[in-house]
């Protein structure tokens, strides 16, 4: 895979998270305030229904609740599920990022830092998330030692 770094403007945009759970929400935090923003998971966490900004609705995810978004998040534990999404979305255009595999996507998320209206982001293009994470901490720290 040939991942490169780049901002997305999501202005006017409409994001869709599939999938109810934790992984789903730390996902739409990237996008609240930023998209408008809808999740559709038949279990969808206290998390994700007391975050402001963000459309709910409770059912099982079925083909064509693509129709209308620009941008697809993937967050089932269901894999076959996840490609399936994945599929029909590349048909219509659709950006998607698939927890579950960097394959069945088109972006993927790095981690983020935003500190004095700079933003960095931390990426091991999929491969190592749990280092990203520490990284992500060491840079935090380095950057609060700044004057900047």
């Amino acid at each position: 895979m040939a991942f490169i770094p780049i901002m997305l403007n999501l202005t006017g945009k409409k994001c869709l998270v599939i999938g109810g759970g934790k992984v789903a929400a730390r996902k739409l935090k990237y996008f609240v305030n930023k998209a408008d923003v809808t999740v559709i998971a038949k279990n969808i966490s206290k998390e994700i229904k007391n975050t402001k900004g963000v459309m709910y609705i409770e059912k099982e995810y079925s083909p064509g609740d693509l129709e209308g978004f620009d941008v697809v998040i993937i967050t089932t534990n269901d894999k076959k599920l996840n490609e399936k999404i994945h599929h029909e979305a590349k048909k219509k255009k659709i950006l998607t990022n698939n927890a579950t595999s960097k394959i069945f996507c088109e972006f993927i998320m790095p981690a983020i830092i935003e500190y004095k209206g700079y933003t960095i982001s931390i990426s091991t293009n999929g491969e190592n998330p749990k280092k990203v994470k520490q990284l992500k901490e060491k840079i935090k720290k380095f950057l609060e030692g700044l004057d900047v």
